[in-house]
């Protein structure tokens, strides 16, 4: 994004989500670099200028940790992306002050989505899973 950070409107937010479920439909690594890149860039406007016009809800991780499920990238990049994502969705919601973190809790989808991701790499993932 070229706005400011803590410059974000609402029009350009919902303009921001719809980009967000746009590339993770590419179905390949870049596709899944903006959407990651997107969401973190969100995460920087609400965390560090405390930006009232961004909501992230679980949707968003999901959407991210889907993008890289759906990405061509090797197996083990898909992991390492994905446990990363949903480590700090995990973090995030846990030491929410805010409502607007408490909107993005894992949920079903977020775990099938880590579980699809073991299922796509080569090594032993099954300790990964319990």
């Amino acid at each position: 994004l070229k706005i400011p950070v803590g410059k974000i409107g609402r029009n350009n937010l919902a303009k921001a989500r719809s980009f967000l479920s746009i590339v993770s439909k590419w179905h390949n690594e870049q596709g899944a670099k903006l959407s990651e890149a997107l969401l973190e860039r969100l995460h920087e406007e609400k965390s560090v200028r405390g930006n009232p016009n961004v909501i992230i809800d679980s949707e968003m991780y999901n959407i991210c940790m889907d993008a890289w499920n759906k990405s061509n990238a090797n197996g083990e990049m898909i992991v390492d992306h994905v446990e990363s994502i949903m480590k700090r969705m995990e973090e995030r919601y846990s030491r929410a002050s805010d409502d607007h973190y408490l909107t993005a809790r894992p949920d079903r989808y977020s775990y099938n989505c880590l579980i699809n991701a073991y299922s796509k790499c080569e090594k032993d993932s099954s300790d990964e899973v319990e």
